[in-house]
């Protein structure tokens, strides 16, 4: 029993409505009467925590069940009592007491008023949800966004967005500044491929038809070159991904675009350094050699070097499977000093005995190891540069012999 009496004694509206509560799966509350008494279904029962408020609030005064909120809900209710109107709030805070402590809940509720039998006010009928969860992932998302945006800022990237259906395309105003195309409007996607170079735009438009592709798994990943309005250029590096329906059909295609103007101009120009100093190796009258790595891996070789060794195909192989003979000449031991404590090694007048013609023959160098490092200070190869004294070391020992001889008479 409560207050309101043995549920037979209860007026005809109070039990139709307690009745209608108790059968619906949607979280419901009814507070009747003056003094306000609570009826509530299961539906309704966790969002009272673990323990605290029930079953005590079963029957109890609203004022004596939600004292640390009474004053905030008073007002809603009461507007509710006068007016007649319903009310409805959405992702409501309103702090309560449950499981030993107070808690931010979030709701989402409706207060509708309750005739009892005479047509006057009889209660307010609360249809509610607990949307805490909700409200939280939503401010998590948020978080992840503000998150996003600011990684996006500070690595200064481009964001575009596609949409395969009605063929416009949008971006942030970073890459609507980079393609020179109207500021807050989409735009048809060729009107976007328009700024990339005509050098690269079939390449670009293939790459991305690919990737609208259900086989190609939807990745996209290029480099091209974009061209401003104002005839100013930039390298651009664009990843991004195709978004599929159960169809097998792309609804949606986005990614970011990376400025790599720099990068790629820092490339370009140590390809044409490189190319230089291979055209300098390669028309150098001496011998030049460039070998990488502790295992002394060939990566140059001129004409003058390759003369020498009698070899041809040696790019890429190891020095000593190129020279084998040269095994116990003490050859490999000084490369391998070099590698190992950056200190160039220098000899001259050095005999050589070299494999040349099928024949193992007695050759003499000046020849140098200088240590290549990388922009870390670090050894990453060796560089042989020598000069073939052969010749002159062979008629040097025949002015020898001669004198020898001229001073045994």
């Amino acid at each position: 029993t409560t207050a309101v009496g043995a549920p037979h004694e209860w007026p005809y509206s109070l039990r139709v409505t307690v009745s209608n509560l108790l059968r619906s799966r949607f979280p419901m509350f009814l507070w009747w009467g003056e003094e306000m008494l609570q009826f509530y279904n299961d539906a309704y029962r966790p969002s009272l925590g673990n323990s605290g408020k029930h079953p005590m609030a079963l029957g109890q005064r609203g004022r004596d069940t939600w004292p640390e909120i009474w004053d905030v809900i008073s007002p809603l209710h009461e507007h509710v009592r006068i007016s007649g109107e319903a009310t409805w709030m959405e992702d409501q805070l309103i702090p309560i007491y449950r499981n030993g402590a107070i808690e931010d809940v979030y709701w989402t509720f409706s207060y509708s008023s309750v005739m009892n039998d005479d047509g006057d006010h009889g209660g307010i009928l609360v249809t509610c949800m607990e949307t805490t969860e909700k409200v939280r992932n939503y401010r998590e998302l948020l978080e992840s966004e503000d998150s996003l945006r600011f990684a996006i800022e500070a690595t200064e990237l481009g964001t575009w967005d596609y949409d395969p259906i009605s063929n416009l395309f949008s971006g942030n105003d970073r890459l609507r500044k980079w393609f020179g195309v109207p500021p807050k409007e989409e735009i048809e996607l060729n009107l976007a491929i328009n700024s990339v170079i005509e050098q690269d735009r079939e390449r670009v438009r293939d790459a991305i038809q690919r990737s609208l592709r259900f086989e190609s798994g939807g990745h996209y990943d290029i480099i091209y070159t974009i061209q401003h309005p104002d005839k100013s250029r930039r390298v651009v590096h664009a990843k991004g991904r195709a978004w599929f329906n159960d169809e097998k059909i792309c609804y949606r295609f986005n990614g970011t675009l990376l400025d790599v103007t720099d990068q790629h101009l820092s490339r370009q120009k140590a390809e044409e350094s490189a190319q230089q100093v291979r055209a300098l190796i390669d028309s150098a009258p001496f011998p030049i050699g460039v070998y990488v790595g502790k295992e002394m891996r060939i990566t140059m070789a001129n004409q003058s070097i390759l003369d020498v060794w009698g070899r041809t195909d040696v790019i890429g192989k190891l020095y000593a499977d190129v020279l084998p003979e040269l095994q116990d000449q003490k050859i490999y031991e000084q490369l391998d000093a070099v590698y190992t404590t950056g200190i160039p090694f220098h000899a001259r007048n050095q005999r050589v005995d070299l494999v040349f013609d099928g024949k193992l023959q007695s050759f003499y160098f000046n020849y140098s190891f200088t240590p290549l490092f990388d922009a870390a200070g670090n050894v990453y190869g060796v560089m042989n540069t020598a000069a073939e004294v052969t010749d002159l070391i062979n008629a040097k020992l025949q002015v020898e012999q001669s004198e020898e001889r001229f001073q045994n008479l």
